[in-house]
C-alpha cells in the first residue's frame, strides 16, 4: 500500500464554491403527528429509498446510525413524510418504514440541514427542521423501547413560535441523556456576523420541549455542527466560528465537568474572511483511544481546500494540517471516523457531470494515509457521504440517484 501525505491541488475558486452550494441545496414537504407510532418489525423490503434520475432536482438526504447490537437505523424523507426503518443485515433489507409525522407539514431538508438520528441502547432520537407558526423549527421524536414505538413530534426550541431554529442534531451520551444542538435566531440583532448556537438536554424521554441554553454567540449561521462523545461520555463539538473581522475558522467546544457550561477554543488559523456563510460544515471523530480527528474545508488566506488533523490532548494541540482531495474537482463535505488505529476519511468531488465519493485509510491512527480511492459514483448530484462504525468495521453511508447504499470500507 502506498502512503501519502498530500492528495492533489489545494485551491478552489470562490465562484465555483458558491455554484456548488446552490447546486446541492433543496427542500422537501413533510408532516406532523399527534399519536404514538407503532412499528411492525417483521416486514422487510428492498430499495426503500426512492431512486431518482440524473435530471431530478433533488436527492433526498439520508442519515443513519448503528445501535450496540449492530442493527442499522435510518431516517429518510419522501414527499411529505419523515420515516425511520432498520436493517439487521447491513442494509441488504430493511424493516417496514415508520412514519413519524403522518399529518403533513413543510420540512426543511437538504444535505447541510438534514434530519438527524442518534441511537444508544433502547433509545432512538430523530430530529428534523419544519415550518411552524414561523419558518424553520426543529422537531424531535423518540423511541424508548428499541424502536417498537415512537413519540409524537415535539419542538426542540422553547421559543419556536417566535424565532427560527434550524441545523439541529441529536446526541446520546453514555448515561442515555439526549442532547440537542441547533442554530437559533432568538437574539439576532442584525449587527453581528454569525448566529447563536443553542443546547438542550433531556435525561428521560418525554414529549416535552426541554430547557434551552445558548452556548455560543458567534457561530457560522449556515454550517452544520459536528459532534462526538469523548471517552468519558462528555459531548464535544467542532464547528465553524465567526471571529473578529468576520473570519470563519473552526473551533472546538466541550461541556464542562458539571454539565452546566461549555469551554471553547480556536483550532484552525486559515483566516477565511467572508461576509457570507459557506454552508460547509466540518467533521469530528473521537476514537476509543481518545485521539481527536477533525476534517474541514476552507478558502482562507493561509490555506485553501480540505484538511485533516489529529490531537492527543483533547484538542488543545493538533498535528500538522494535512491537505487532501482534488480541489480542481470541487472536493468538499468531508467525513472522518476513527475506530482507534483504523481511521477513514471520505469526501465528495464533482466535475460538472458526475459526483464521486473518494476515501482514504489510515491504519496507524492518522499518522500515514493510503492514496485516495473511488468509493462511489453518480450521474449528477448526490447526498453528502457519511462514515458509520459498528465497533468492528467502518462503512460508507451514501444516498445517490441510484438509491441508498451502505458499503464496508475496512
Amino acid at each position: 500500500m502506498t502512503f501519502v501525505g498530500k492528495c492533489g491541488p489545494r485551491f478552489l475558486a470562490m465562484p465555483l464554491l458558491i455554484l456548488l452550494a446552490v447546486f446541492f441545496s433543496g427542500c422537501e414537504t413533510l408532516g406532523l403527528d399527534t399519536e404514538k407510532v407503532q412499528v411492525s418489525p417483521s416486514a422487510v423490503h428492498r430499495a426503500p429509498v426512492k431512486k431518482s434520475s440524473a435530471k431530478d432536482e433533488k436527492v433526498t438526504p439520508v442519515s443513519a446510525a448503528f445501535d450496540p447490537s449492530g442493527r442499522l437505523w435510518r431516517v429518510t424523507i419522501d414527499d411529505s413524510r419523515v420515516y425511520v426503518d432498520s436493517s439487521a443485515d447491513r442494509g441488504v433489507t430493511f424493516t417496514e418504514r415508520v412514519v413519524l409525522n403522518p399529518t403533513g407539514q413543510k420540512v426543511r431538508a437538504n444535505s447541510e440541514d438534514r434530519p438527524g438520528i442518534a441511537v444508544s441502547g433502547e433509545k432512538i432520537y430523530v430530529t428534523w427542521a419544519a415550518d411552524a407558526s414561523q419558518p424553520w423549527t426543529v422537531y424531535f421524536a423518540y423511541s424508548a423501547d428499541g424502536g417498537l414505538t415512537f413519540s409524537p413530534p415535539t419542538q426542540v426550541s422553547d421559543q419556536a413560535a417566535t424565532s427560527r431554529n434550524y441545523l439541529g442534531m441529536p446526541l446520546l451520551d453514555a448515561k442515555g441523556v439526549a442532547h440537542f444542538f441547533w442554530h437559533d435566531e432568538r437574539d439576532k440583532n442584525g449587527k453581528e456576523n454569525g448566529g447563536s448556537l443553542f443546547h438542550a438536554a433531556q435525561e428521560q424521554p418525554e414529549p416535552v420541549t426541554p430547557e434551552a441554553h445558548r452556548i455560543m454567540r458567534a457561530t457560522c449561521e449556515c454550517c452544520r455542527i459536528a459532534a462526538a462523545l469523548d471517552r468519558d461520555g462528555t459531548p464535544v463539538l467542532f464547528t465553524r466560528f465567526v471571529y473578529p473581522i468576520a473570519e470563519r475558522d473552526h473551533g472546538l467546544m466541550r461541556m464542562t465537568s458539571d454539565g452546566k457550561g461549555w469551554s471553547s477554543w480556536r483550532v484552525t488559523d486559515d483566516n477565511w474572511e467572508l461576509k457570507a456563510c459557506p454552508e460547509h460544515g466540518p467533521a469530528l471523530s473521537i476514537g476509543p483511544d481518545g485521539r481527536y480527528h477533525v476534517a474541514w474545508f476552507t478558502q482562507g488566506k493561509t490555506r485553501q481546500g480540505l484538511f485533516y488533523a489529529w490531537s492527543d490532548d483533547a484538542g488543545k494541540r493538533f498535528s500538522r494540517f494535512m491537505p487532501f482531495g482534488n480541489a480542481k474537482a470541487l472536493a468538499g463535505h468531508p467525513a472522518v471516523l476513527s475506530l482507534g488505529s483504523r481511521v477513514a476519511l471520505a469526501w465528495q468531488e464533482f466535475d460538472g457531470k458526475k459526483t464521486r465519493v473518494r476515501v482514504m485509510h489510515s491504519y496507524d491512527g492518522g499518522e500515514r494515509w493510503s492514496a485516495p480511492m473511488l468509493a462511489g459514483e453518480a450521474n449528477g448530484k448526490a447526498d453528502y457521504p457519511f462514515l458509520l462504525g459498528d465497533g468492528q468495521h467502518i462503512y460508507l453511508s451514501w444516498n445517490s440517484p441510484a438509491g441508498y447504499s451502505l458499503t464496508v470500507l475496512n
